[in-house]
């Protein structure tokens, strides 16, 4: 069974449309060769209403709907 080792997120929201890219990249370690897994997902979160003056007021939690991954604004 490989073991994963690494891996990188990349999360993108824009605030105008409300849609969320989101690309997760694994990296196997356990084999001398080179295999990376992918998922990527794109979805619309509209139920959020962000400008400058309330970024910060409290921590949003988003649950993607595909992979299930946690995302924090």
């Amino acid at each position: 069974m490989l073991k994963f080792c690494e891996f990188w997120a990349i999360f993108d929201f824009d605030l105008s449309s409300g849609k969320i890219d989101y690309i997760k990249t694994y990296e196997h370690c356990d084999s001398e060769e080179q295999i990376n897994k992918k998922e990527e997902e794109g979805f619309y979160y509209m139920n959020l209403k962000i400008n400058l003056s309330n970024r910060n007021f409290r921590e949003t939690k988003i649950i993607t709907p595909k992979y299930r991954h946690e995302l924090f604004l």
